[in-house]
């Protein structure tokens, strides 16, 4: 993970730390609370065009994928498209959060509005930053959520109503987005926002099924018709600024779910893969279901009285065209780029002029606290800026050259067209006038809003006393000068929308060739745009005249009571009727059963009264028992307790016995180191006494060799001479004497010579030494 891709965090993670920062410091000063909300928005806005720029001018690709859990995590990584319009919705976030500081100066429950304010511009960001359709889904769960308080801020019965049904759309719409996005995933093995046409059609899962499940799901928040029916409900109810974003951002989520799903996932690599055909159906519905959209969403605001009913409405016509775009670009394939360039035009100017005209019907409630028109007028007077702002708006709307709404209508135009010529077929002809009448019908009800507001004598009570304020005019300027810019530049605006068509179904360079040849300031698209808004006066004069707007429809005929109110009492005809009857049956079932159950129930009781019986006795004899056990457990503890005073008296007389022994051995120990000490005295003097006779013992040996040496000159001395006397003996030639006279000759006394005593007396004292000092040996 690179520290760049953490960026990507930036936008999401701010809002959800400025709203529970908001929320949590429920005690702050209007001013502090103001300059954190608005730094909030500028901090997301900032990091969302950061992003914008290194994705499309540095050609960084950010992605980064965390809090992974199994083989799926938050995976976020923008495509062109998802960038730009983060930027987009920042931007007015940011505006809408400003105009809010003056708008909700005197409502109620304000930390809480600009807390979920900031959560839901996260849930927003997170949508269009996410890199595939389980972040997506998660997000855009989380913009639902968040922007229910939103809704229901005023807690009067109306807003709660309306509040509720946009819950229940939008939970219902996620289920079956979430069940869709559960079959994609079944059917490729991935969530990822790309091109899955070819597996899917190998998949088990009808790829005309899923997407289904997807059109449905984003429908519901895009409003859609017949999904539409929450937003003219909540819109009313919602403080301006949240309908402004409910209307301007919010609901293009729907559009860019579809969009992405209809050109990214039902594309393929495969340019010309035989599968193609199935996006190219599904577009031709579309563009049916869009035409019903416009036209519906047209007819419904020009009856209506209240301001925000007819800018609700004309959302839901507006969303119309976009998905008639998008329609237009499915079924055209590789050479819808002119209708895809179309569907983004719209969708980014249709956010900027329907955000604008919220905030500037807003500004006409602030000050005369009432929507109906019957009770406006004449407003022009005291709110000079906004009527200029309303008509600069309204004319974006209408699609007047010099004004946002112009080339991108005129795209749209051309990209039913170009459909129609494509497929040769009459009813796409037919759906290029019914587009005509849907934008006259647009050109009416705005002809009715506006002149209903600032044209004519005011009908209120008493009318406004101030003016807008001059931080709603910088707010309300901004949205006219985006306004006028694009409509004086748009081939600078359209070329640069180009490149949100990368990784798309689009061939890049049929798409580049047709906008070559795209001509605004031309007499064909002035008429494009004049015939449709004189047919718009025509039908509002004849309107008025009939008194057209002052009638009020029947309930069956709105998409309420032809759809939804028959399917209500249809679930509750189901429940009451058939599954009354199936409970009726159960009960009775119930009653017969209960009837043999209670036969069974009365048997099993006297079985158990008889077991309780049984239960009691025995309970008499162990208590009994355990009486007796408990004497005996007494005189146990009692013997215990005896045994153990006297294993004490031992243990103390032990104790002390082993004192005294401790006391005796000490004593002990202290006269054998006496004993000790006496005994080496003693061997040390034995040892001096070994020594000394070791000395003279070696003395004495020393004095018995030199004697030895001397007895051994004796001898050799006597050994001499007795050889000289028997050779004296030869000489004289004596005869022989007997070994008598011989043996008394040698004993003679007067034979023993000097050297013979001496050798006789060394042998004595040998002897004497040895017997004396060597007797151990011996």
């Amino acid at each position: 993970m690179r520290l760049i891709d953490v960026l990507l965090l930036v936008p999401i993670l701010t809002p959800i730390a400025g709203g529970l920062l908001i929320g949590a410091a429920s005690g702050w000063s209007a001013r502090l609370r103001s300059r954190v909300t608005v730094l909030t928005a500028a901090i997301a806005f900032t990091a969302s065009s950061v992003i914008y720029y290194l994705q499309h001018f540095a050609h960084q690709e950010l992605s980064l994928t965390f809090f992974r859990l199994v083989d799926y995590g938050l995976k976020f990584r923008p495509t062109d498209l998802g960038s730009l319009l983060a930027v987009v919705a920042s931007a007015l976030w940011l505006l809408a959060t400003i105009y809010s500081l003056v708008y909700m100066k005197h409502e109620h429950s304000q930390s809480r509005f600009f807390a979920f304010l900031m959560l839901s511009l996260s849930g927003c960001l997170g949508v269009f930053l996410a890199g595939d359709y389980f972040t997506l889904f998660l997000f855009f769960e989380f913009m639902t959520f968040t922007a229910y308080p939103l809704v229901i801020h005023e807690e009067d019965e109306n807003a709660m109503r309306a509040g509720d049904t946009y819950l229940y759309m939008s939970v219902a719409g996620g289920l079956v987005l979430l069940f869709g996005i559960l079959a994609l995933v079944w059917t490729t093995g991935t969530a990822d926002i790309a091109p899955a046409l070819d597996a899917l059609h190998k998949g088990n899962i009808s790829p005309y099924f899923i997407a289904l499940t997807f059109i449905v799901g984003f429908g519901v928040k895009a409003g859609i018709v017949p999904l539409h029916i929450w937003l003219p409900q909540a819109h009313p109810v919602a403080p301006s600024p949240a309908s402004a974003l409910l209307s301007g951002v919010m609901i293009k989520t729907g559009a860019y779910g579809i969009l992405s799903f209809l050109t990214v996932t039902l594309s393929s690599n495969n340019a010309h893969s035989a599968y193609l055909i199935i996006p190219q159906n599904i577009g031709y519905v579309m563009i049916w279901v869009a035409l019903l959209t416009m036209i519906g969403g047209a007819f419904m605001a020009l009856m209506q009285d209240s301001i925000k009913k007819i800018l609700a409405y004309s959302s839901v016509s507006q969303m119309g065209y976009i998905m008639l775009a998008i329609g237009c670009a499915a079924y055209l394939s590789e050479e819808g780029g002119l209708s895809y360039t179309a569907a983004v035009f719209h969708a980014f100017n249709h956010a900027v002029f329907k955000s604008g005209l919220f905030l500037m019907i807003g500004t006409v409630y602030l000050l005369t606290h009432t929507l109906s028109l019957s009770k406006l007028g004449g407003m022009s007077k005291y709110l000079p800026f906004t009527t200029i702002a309303t008509l600069i708006a309204s004319f974006a709307v209408l699609g007047m050259p010099g004004f946002s709404g112009f080339p991108s209508k005129t795209l749209i135009h051309h990209a039913i067209v170009e459909a129609a010529q494509h497929s040769q077929s009459a009813w796409l002809l037919l759906a290029e006038k019914l587009f005509v009448v849907g934008s006259a019908i647009t050109a009416a009800y705005f002809i009715k809003l506006y002149t209903g507001i600032f044209f004519g004598q005011y009908k209120g009570d008493k009318p406004p006393t101030q003016g807008e304020g001059t931080l709603v005019r910088m707010v309300l300027g901004v949205f006219c000068l985006a306004i006028i810019l694009v409509g004086i530049f748009p081939y600078q605006v359209m070329h640069f929308l180009e490149s949100t068509a990368h990784g798309t179904v689009v061939d890049l360079h049929v798409l580049e060739e047709q906008l070559h040849h795209v001509k605004f300031w031309d007499v064909h698209s002035y008429g494009g745009v004049m015939l449709p808004a004189s047919l718009g006066i025509a039908i509002f004069f004849i309107a008025k005249y009939f008194k057209f707007f002052t009638w009020r429809y029947p309930l069956w005929l709105s998409v309420e009571g032809f759809i939804y109110r028959p399917l209500y009492h249809g679930f509750l005809t189901l429940c009451c009727r058939y599954v009354t009857s199936v409970e009726g049956g159960i009960c009775e079932l119930y009653d017969r059963s209960g009837s043999a159950s209670g036969r069974l129930i009365n048997r099993v009781k006297r079985f158990d009264d008889m077991i309780d019986e049984g239960y009691e006795a025995m309970g008499h004899a162990t208590t009994k028992l355990v009486e007796e056990a408990r004497h005996i457990d007494h005189g146990v503890d009692n013997a215990y307790n005896q045994a153990g005073r006297t294993v004490e008296v031992l243990a103390s007389k032990v104790t002390q016995v082993d004192s005294e022994i401790d006391q005796t051995y000490a004593r002990a120990g202290r006269a054998v180191l006496r004993l000790t000490e006496e005994v080496a005295k003693a061997d040390r003097d034995i040892d001096h006494v070994y020594d000394n006779v070791g000395n003279a013992a070696l003395k004495l040996t020393e004095s018995v060799a030199k004697a030895d040496e001397k007895l051994d000159h004796g001898y050799d001395r006597v050994a001499q001479q007795g050889l000289d006397i028997l050779e004296t003996v030869r000489q004289v030639d004596q005869p022989k004497a007997t070994k008598t006279e011989v043996d008394r000759q040698n004993w003679n006394p007067q034979n023993i010579t000097l050297g013979s005593l001496i050798v006789a007396g060394l042998l004595l004292i040998i002897l004497a030494v040895l017997y004396f000092f060597g007797g151990n040996v011996l």
